[in-house]
């Protein structure tokens, strides 16, 4: 046995129970993510309620948590598709829609290099743009 193992002391103060991410939050204190906060303004505009009021009731209690969880990530492959067909587009000027950014698109992912290492993907380049593009639909619809 260790001092240490014996000191309960000792390790509350390293390890607390319970802390925020955000460092500048005090002990206890909820701090929202952009989505719940977001929700939460359009609750209050809506309702007329008070942030408390509207966190007692179970209906938009529930409304919260789930916009709390909404994160809406993509995976590594579609978002390196995404900045990578977004350098072409640039690079050409035009859009993604076109046959020559379609071809550099699809010359990209055949060559690939560390970015595009999924051989047993092995997309074509029309349906990653689809993809990308159904990706950014479902993220306007969200907000």
């Amino acid at each position: 046995m260790s001092f240490y193992d014996e000191d309960e002391d000792y390790w509350d103060e390293f390890y607390p129970e319970h802390h925020s991410k955000n460092i500048n939050a005090p002990a206890g204190v909820h701090v929202m993510n952009k989505n719940e906060s977001k929700m939460l303004r359009k609750l209050m505009s809506e309702t007329g309620l008070t942030e408390v009021e509207l966190r007692l009731e179970k209906k938009y209690r529930k409304m919260l948590s789930d916009a709390q969880k909404e994160e809406g990530k993509k995976d590594r492959y579609l978002r390196n598709a995404e900045q990578a067909l977004k350098s072409i587009t640039k690079e050409l000027k035009l859009p993604n829609e076109h046959p020559s950014v379609i071809e550099a698109f699809d010359k990209l992912i055949k060559n690939g290099g560390r970015r595009f290492s999924y051989s047993w993907l092995n997309p074509n380049a029309k349906e990653l743009i689809k993809q990308i593009e159904k990706q950014k639909k479902l993220k306007k619809v969200s907000k």
